[in-house]
């Protein structure tokens, strides 16, 4: 059986990759391309439905998880549009590109990453607390109103993101200059 510490050592650095290359999406020129940009849609989209299923389970139990979710959702929305009209779309010899405004990007990553270190402890603790006996410890830290919301948020903006980026590597080349 893997100990704690193997545990660590060995998500740590498939923990960082991800980080890594989801900062390095956020910052710098980025090549517009239309596969890529529908895969991430569809994911986002999968996650977005995944999400309000969750929110709707956490609703119809009692707790406040749906509004969280919805709000969340709609508020990411909202950052999605802003974020596309702080982006910067290029057509040149080498292809189409845009540029992410690179501190919107950062500021939902350190949000995001805040909350599940924040998490990280507080299930860390409960999980303590189970194993003296209270099981509604850990039931309780997966209907948190405010983690469906921050992902929410992240899955909101990403939608609403990808979707104007889809539309960007549809319109002709001449009009790519809004999304």
């Amino acid at each position: 059986m893997a100990t704690p510490a193997m545990t660590y050592a060995v998500l740590a650095p498939v923990v960082l990759l991800v980080l890594y290359r989801r900062l390095r999406r956020h910052i710098g020129r980025q090549p517009l391309q239309p596969w890529r940009i529908g895969l991430r849609l569809a994911g986002v989209c999968i996650a977005a439905l995944a999400l309000l299923l969750i929110g709707v389970a956490g609703a119809l139990g009692g707790s406040m998880a749906g509004v969280g979710v919805l709000a969340g959702l709609a508020g990411g929305a909202m950052l999605g549009t802003y974020g596309l009209r702080l982006t910067a779309l290029e057509t040149n010899a080498g292809g189409r590109f845009y540029t992410p405004n690179p501190w919107l990007g950062i500021g939902l990553s350190a949000l995001m990453l805040g909350r599940l270190a924040y998490r990280f402890v507080a299930v860390r603790g409960a999980s303590q607390v189970a194993l003296m006996g209270d099981s509604t410890a850990l039931g309780i830290l997966h209907r948190s109103p405010l983690t469906l919301a921050i992902a929410g948020l992240l899955v909101g903006y990403f939608l609403r993101y990808s979707v104007g980026l889809w539309r960007a590597t549809r319109a002709p080349v001449a009009q790519a200059t809004a999304p």
